[in-house]
């Protein structure tokens, strides 16, 4: 069994990114980086990594068939941020499941205190940095998110129907 803890993941899209304007220090954006200790900007780039290294141990013979990751998947439980996390583990299992002898590789995710009903979340304006509320998930959105990771499998035509066709799409695969 393989371990991940404590992602923490934000969607670089929702970054803001003009770090040469003059009021870039006086943004929300700024403030809310320099004064907390997660990988915000970085995020992406590490779970993409430890992804892509994952699958090179698949190769090599050496990992895991179980992959549990164990809570606070999100910078403060951010739906956009979920979809995202939700997606690159799809992938990861997807992926594992065409190596040999890794057919059977499953990802089973768990909630973190930061991952649901968590309304401190915020998205950031991409060109003046200031914050504004990000949707946050129920227990229940959040299995549908994870669905097929650990959480059972809901049909994604009956949920795209409930929640629209844009809900659950991703732009993690951008990394």
């Amino acid at each position: 069994v393989a371990h991940v803890s404590d992602v923490h993941y934000y969607p670089w899209e929702y970054c803001y990114q003009d770090v040469g304007n003059p009021d870039y220090k006086e943004s929300d954006f700024f403030h809310s980086q320099t004064t907390s200790t997660k990988l915000v900007n970085e995020s992406g780039n590490i779970l993409y990594q430890n992804i892509k290294h994952m699958l090179k141990l698949a190769e090599e013979g050496k990992m895991p068939m179980y992959l549990i990751s164990s809570g606070d998947l999100t910078k403060q439980g951010e739906r956009v941020a979920h979809i995202d996390v939700a997606n690159a583990f799809r992938y990861l299992q997807n992926e594992m499941r065409k190596i040999e002898g890794y057919e059977n590789f499953q990802v089973l995710v768990t909630i973190g205190n930061h991952d649901v009903y968590n309304w401190e979340g915020e998205l950031y304006d991409k060109t003046t940095g200031e914050a504004y509320t990000a949707e946050s998930v129920s227990l229940g959105q959040f299995a549908m998110i994870y669905n097929g990771l650990g959480f059972p499998t809901f049909d994604m035509n009956i949920l795209s129907q409930i929640y629209g066709e844009d809900y659950f799409g991703s732009v993690f695969s951008e990394y």
